[in-house]
């Protein structure tokens, strides 16, 4: 009888380390961004989607966006708990960034990025050094697009040239095509 209560004990032991391996691992914090690309008219305000899952506080963590790809001033965006830390920030993002600080406590890491232009086009990197898990970091995709000189606004179903293909894809071959200046 004296080997029951051992036994029972290690059981136990190994049943709730099991369990606590088990809840751990399900809620293990993630950066997550969007499946999809961001797409954006030249001149307009727009937001790359970031967040962490599940939901827990971002205020008193490092959140870092840049540019994926680019050798030098690839920094677009830092926060250190909640305050912007832009020292190293690349010029052509001065004035053009900022974060949802309010709703830091809600795991939106996201980034709004204003005016954008053509040159904005690419991979954008949102990065949380802190976290323990994983998936540390997401990738976001922006694509830009120019407004055509023919009209100023985008072009509507009827401008489609390419009627067996989404319409997002129309919209975005109606961009994409060159024009000429008389």
């Amino acid at each position: 009888m004296k080997t029951f209560p051992t036994s029972a004990a290690w059981c136990l032991g190994i049943l709730f380390i099991s369990v606590s391996l088990i809840t751990t691992g399900s809620s293990e914090v993630q950066v997550v961004g969007p499946a999809d690309p961001v797409v954006a008219l030249a001149g307009d305000d727009i937001i790359l989607p970031c967040s962490l899952k599940p939901s827990v506080s971002a205020e008193d963590m490092v959140v870092k966006w840049t540019r994926v790809n680019l050798t030098t001033g690839n920094n677009v965006h830092r926060c250190r708990q909640g305050r912007v830390s832009n020292e190293d920030q690349s010029t052509s993002y001065k004035g053009r960034t900022s974060m949802f600080n309010e709703d830091l406590k809600n795991g939106n890491v996201s980034l709004k990025l204003t005016r954008v232009t053509l040159s904005d086009a690419g991979s954008y990197r949102c990065f949380i050094p802190t976290l323990t898990s994983q998936v540390k970091e997401t990738t976001v995709q922006l694509f830009p697009l120019q407004h055509t000189s023919h009209t100023s606004k985008p072009p509507t179903l009827s401008h489609c040239l390419c009627p067996n293909i989404p319409t997002t894809c129309c919209s975005v071959l109606i961009f994409l095509l060159p024009t000429v200046d008389s």
